[in-house]
């Protein structure tokens, strides 16, 4: 391919290497980069509802404390 440079006025050879070929090798990082990527989203998702469970939980427990000094 050929390129017109605007900075020297020329028309020169593409040296731009291309990507057009993915080797095993990368594709095997590729695939294991999508994996830990979607592990990770999903952990990420656990410990969201594992927080929200606590802060329900410690609410209950506030309440449950709150309505026993009511009582006495």
């Amino acid at each position: 391919m050929t390129v017109y440079s605007r900075r020297e006025g020329k028309i020169v050879a593409d040296k731009r290497k291309k990507v057009t070929e993915v080797s095993s090798k990368q594709a095997k990082e590729l695939s294991k980069v999508k994996r830990l990527e979607a592990e990770n989203r999903k952990l990420k998702q656990e410990v969201d509802l594992l927080k929200k469970w606590q802060r329900f939980l410690a609410e209950e427990h506030q309440q449950g404390i709150d309505s026993s000094k009511d009582s006495d």
